[in-house]
């Protein structure tokens, strides 16, 4: 009923993570990248993708009596794989969504190991291999453990318990917002008065670094 406050709500509980690695790997962009590269694409390939593939599942649903939707119904995770097989190359394409799953998981296990290490090194923007290494291992066995004793469910009662620990967390957002809102509007007043010196009126072309707001 509230799938959408509860998909905000869990990526609350992500933003000190994604918030950090992404800040590390932004560092000396421009704001300008900074929202096209984070923000602009992964939305406008998210929109592309449910588009194509939402409008496929749909007209699938109707054409193959339902199968779509007793897929959904029986288990949600084979949904993708239901359509899928309604379409061509079914041997190749569902290879394929193995492979890009994967990808995602390794790339978000990756952002997590390394903030991690960075927050348990006092801070070091480029903390050791062998810490991050433990901290996968540490996640990987915590994961495996959670399964084998009390199954998905487990894992359910894990992801519901960090979104209500990251409900604080949404207040310090907050706070994050004026203090980049009044960052940016020093930076803008600072820029001006330095083009009036140099005699440039433009201001177009000057470009915050999203480390320099950051700090």
């Amino acid at each position: 009923n509230g799938w959408t406050i509860f998909y905000w709500a869990w990526w609350i509980a992500w933003a000190p993570f994604v918030g950090q690695f992404v800040a590390r790997v932004s560092k000396g962009r421009s704001i300008r990248e900074f929202i096209l590269a984070v923000s602009l694409l992964p939305s406008g390939f998210s929109l592309i993708w449910i588009a194509i593939y939402g409008g496929a599942a749909f007209n699938l649903n109707t054409i193959s009596g339902g199968a779509i939707e007793a897929a959904v119904g029986a288990d949600y995770t084979t949904a993708l794989y239901a359509l899928l097989q309604q379409l061509p190359l079914y041997g190749i394409t569902s290879i394929l969504a193995i492979f890009l799953i994967v990808v995602c998981f390794v790339g978000a296990a990756n952002s997590a190991t390394y903030v991690l290490a960075m927050l348990t090194s006092g801070g070091d923007m480029d903390p050791d291999k062998k810490l991050r290494g433990g901290w996968g291992i540490a996640q990987g066995l915590i994961t495996i453990m959670l399964i084998l004793v009390g199954g998905t469910s487990a894992l359910k009662a894990l992801q519901t318990a960090s979104i209500v620990a990251a409900f604080p967390y949404m207040l310090v957002m907050l706070v994050m917002c004026f203090s980049i809102f009044k960052a940016l509007t020093a930076d803008y007043a600072e820029t001006q008065l330095l083009m009036n010196k140099t005699g440039f009126n433009d201001i177009g072309s000057s470009q915050a670094p999203v480390a320099d707001v950051q700090e």
